[in-house]
């Protein structure tokens, strides 16, 4: 039993009795990959979108002119906090795993 769970493929999982042919459609690979790199850019600016405004919201009660409370500034730093650790966790857990 275990010897014939250790063979299958992710084709044998989804019930496809076909092997794609990768050389067919090599245009594929580099729509693929550009679609990576766009989704890693955008990954990249969302904490950088948040830490500007953390900043933000922090000048704006430092100013005293407007009505931002610590609460606020409290969320905005935890989904700061949250998106900077994101890749932390997952590293970690590609260690653990190991």
């Amino acid at each position: 039993m275990s010897e014939d769970r250790d063979n299958k493929t992710i084709w044998d999982w989804m019930r496809l009795s076909w092997s794609p042919d990768f050389t067919q459609i090599k245009f594929l690979g580099r729509a693929l990959g550009i679609f990576a790199q766009i989704l890693a850019l955008l990954l990249a600016f969302i904490p950088l979108g948040l830490l500007v405004a953390f900043g933000a919201a922090v000048y704006a009660a430092v100013g005293a002119g407007t009505g931002v409370t610590g609460e606020a500034i409290r969320n905005i730093g935890l989904a700061v906090a949250a998106a900077f650790g994101a890749p932390f966790i997952v590293w970690r857990s590609f260690v653990a795993q190991r």
